[in-house]
């Protein structure tokens, strides 16, 4: 465990000091409530059929800015842009690229690639809506 939770020390941050053991630290830091619920998700996103891996594609495409690359992806899987990522925020694609309901673009990536517009430009023509923002299940930790 304790070689575990070396790997990690990068995203623990200060939740390493709370006496959690090493998988709690790291279910949490991927914002899971369990370890068994991020080791689920940390096998179906290595699935390539599956839509945790297809959603957590398209993220990494919003994250890096990628605008063809969430095209493609959204072309191909259209079900995407209502999708919902299954950490514990169930963040859309949208709320990736905006924040609070506004069209605030957060990623620091896309910010300085300039495609922030672009990316929210791409989701709201493959359909995606506000009105869907927070999750019906959601609930603040």
């Amino acid at each position: 465990m304790a070689a575990l939770l070396r790997d990690h020390l990068d995203i623990c941050g200060d939740i390493a000091a709370e006496g959690l053991d090493a998988r709690a630290i790291i279910s949490q830091a991927h914002h899971f409530d369990t370890w068994d619920a991020f080791d689920s998700f940390r096998h179906e996103a290595t699935r390539s059929d599956s839509t945790t891996a297809a959603f957590e594609a398209s993220v990494e495409a919003v994250i890096s800015g990628d605008v063809a690359e969430l095209e493609h992806r959204l072309t191909d899987r259209p079900a995407l842009i209502d999708g919902r990522s299954t950490r514990r925020h169930r963040a859309t694609l949208l709320i990736y690229v905006g924040a609070k309901l506004g069209l605030v673009a957060t990623s620091v990536h896309s910010e300085r690639a300039g495609v922030q517009r672009a990316l929210i430009d791409l989701l709201l023509a493959h359909g995606a809506t506000f009105d869907n923002a927070v999750a019906p299940d959601y609930t603040p930790a």
